[in-house]
């Protein structure tokens, strides 16, 4: 598995056939998937001392402290990723559920939740001519799968002001790559290798926010954590000419990846009655990545840099919908995790716009975040990917369980 890992990472620095997907997805584990919610990311991702009672917290379990009513959330998310290498160009669209979470107050200061929510994907495809003696071949590499989160999470309000939260994860998944090798003007098989890993473990996550009269403070830490792999090889070869498939080995291996530590700080401001701003930054310590205790080829620390406003005119119930509803913009930066194959820094960064519309007599929000990032520099990295995404919720909030007042 190192192996194929590191071959994948290095590909990524000298593919020139681009088909589908981002080629970026093919190292390390694949597109971390940033964990924010449609609220968050129409605000670039903003969360870590924003808690609101409409929302349950996926970056910062201590917001679980102020929901008021049993809630349940549900997410989508497309986005539409049009890569450029210098000699190709290809618009590849991806759509999937986002993940849900369920929560509930408890007594007067505390909450739970439960969720799934997605931590990883790998989606590519990618072509490599090539020839062995006079023989052409066509080399198609494909990657898919990724690595989803089971949230359990629990906060608890000391005097209103301090929320502490914690959540325990359980990290699953499956990382599949294909190596297809076809002789199209010859009489030799197709060859296809398939190694597929499925991807298990425990972790944890911290998180404190304090609230002043105006003010809001977070914080948040995640340590490292390692997860067993277990992978399966298959490799095979075919006859085109009678469709006769042929097994050659398959073997399994057991192995580990290491995910790395990471913590951020969040401050928050109500800047008057209806307008609020966040500022995050966040710090993923890469370098110390391992598969299989060797450390994952191109890795480098990065930090997220995010700010967002959000904007209600009014709650009153009375008012419009369009009065009511919440109004959101946001900029982030940050690097890419893995550097190109020439040690140069992929930069990547996003501005977003969103909205939350009050449904069902206030009580819950269909929210709407829209956002336009990129990715790389065909100057600097060889390839750049604009990135159009939509994400789509809906929080439920409900009066099963009510927080009452204390």
């Amino acid at each position: 598995m190192k192996i194929k890992f590191s071959l994948l990472l290095a590909l990524s620095g000298i593919l020139t056939v681009l088909h589908a997907g981002s080629i970026l997805s093919s190292g390390g584990i694949g597109l971390p998937m940033g964990l924010s919610n449609a609220r968050s990311m129409g605000m670039a991702g903003t969360a870590i001392a924003l808690a609101d009672p409409y929302d349950i917290p996926r970056i910062n379990p201590a917001g679980l402290g102020y929901i008021d009513l049993s809630r349940f959330t549900i997410q989508y998310v497309y986005e539409s990723n049009k890569s450029e290498d210098g000699l190709n160009s290809a618009r590849t669209p991806y759509s999937n559920f986002d993940g849900f979470m369920f929560a509930i107050p408890v007594a007067g200061r505390a909450g739970i939740s439960l969720g799934l929510i997605p931590y990883s994907r790998m989606d590519f495809k990618t072509g490599i001519p090539g020839q062995v003696n006079t023989e052409p071949f066509d080399q198609v590499i494909t990657g898919s799968g990724g690595i989803n989160a089971l949230n359990l999470s629990g906060a608890f309000r000391v005097k209103n002001r301090l929320s502490l939260g914690i959540t325990g994860r359980f990290y699953f998944g499956k990382i599949e790559h294909d190596w297809m090798i076809d002789f199209p003007e010859s009489d030799l098989f197709t060859t296809k290798n398939t190694y597929a890993t499925r991807i298990y473990g425990t972790g944890l996550l911290a998180g404190v926010q304090y609230r002043f009269d105006k003010v809001m403070l977070g914080a948040v830490f995640t340590p490292e954590i390692r997860l067993d792999t277990r992978t399966t090889r298959d490799y095979k070869s075919m006859d085109d000419a009678t469709s006769l498939t042929y097994l050659h080995l398959r073997d399994t291996l057991e192995g580990s990846i290491t995910l790395p530590a990471s913590f951020g700080f969040g401050a928050g401001w109500q800047a008057s009655k209806n307008i609020r701003v966040g500022l995050d930054a966040a710090t993923t310590l890469w370098n110390d990545m391992k598969i299989n205790r060797e450390p994952a080829p191109r890795s480098r620390n990065t930090t997220r840099w995010s700010a967002g406003l959000e904007y209600i005119s009014t709650s009153n119930p009375y008012a419009s919908i369009w009065s009511r509803s919440a109004y959101r913009t946001g900029f982030s930066y940050e690097p890419f995790y893995l550097t190109d194959a020439r040690s140069n820094v992929i930069h990547q960064w996003w501005i977003s716009l969103g909205m939350g519309l009050p449904v069902w007599n206030n009580t819950s929000r269909a929210n709407i975040a829209f956002a336009y990032g990129r990715r790389g520099d065909l100057e600097s990295n060889g390839l750049s990917e604009n990135l159009y995404r939509i994400v789509l919720s809906l929080d439920a909030g409900e009066k099963w369980f009510e927080r009452r007042a204390r």
